[in-house]
């Protein structure tokens, strides 16, 4: 998107940035946890390995590319992509969220998606010995130059949000808001 045509002073953007003539400032990291509810666990069993999840129906998330795989690292540290066919494809992560919930399966969802879930017992995280792939948190600006002191005070509000454990606070509620 062209932020100058657009008028917009920062963008949010997930993931890795691709090379451009934007300003950009690292974040912090997006965390994914895989998540089912209790009910279906219970039915189904919880898979202990990425080799169980083909007998698992699982809830994918349908935006990215290969989305066919679920890419993670064992407990011994070996990169694996696991194939799955899953029962339901989705390009909007809190409709995964709402499947698993209704115990239709496995998914894999951003922690701060599933986290009001996940604390009243809704959904559990499950497999955390394997370790899922972050996502980088970034803003962009139009110029990496001429940086307003507006948007530099932003990128500093939004650097102390996303530092730590941000996922596991209580301050993107609306308490504290």
């Amino acid at each position: 998107m062209d932020l100058v045509a657009l008028g917009i002073d920062v963008a949010i953007r997930l993931g890795a940035l691709a090379d451009s003539s934007l300003g950009g400032r690292y974040l912090g990291l997006n965390p994914w946890v895989m998540v089912a509810s209790p009910a279906y666990l219970s039915l189904h069993g919880e898979p202990k390995t990425h080799e169980d999840l083909a007998r698992h129906a699982c809830l994918i998330y349908s935006s990215v590319q290969e989305d066919d795989y679920w890419r993670m690292r064992t407990p011994l540290g070996e990169r694996v992509s696991v194939y799955l066919n899953g029962r339901l494809r989705s390009n909007n992560l809190s409709s995964l969220a709402t499947a698993a919930r209704a115990d239709m399966g496995i998914t894999i969802v951003p922690h701060y998606v599933a986290a009001e879930a996940i604390t009243s017992g809704n959904l559990r995280p499950i497999m955390s010995d394997h370790v899922l792939p972050d996502q980088e948190i970034h803003a962009v600006y139009p110029s990496p130059k001429l940086v307003p002191t507006k948007v530099t005070a932003l990128i500093q509000f939004l650097k102390e949000k996303f530092e730590d454990d941000w996922w596991l606070k209580s301050s993107f509620d609306q308490r504290n808001q």
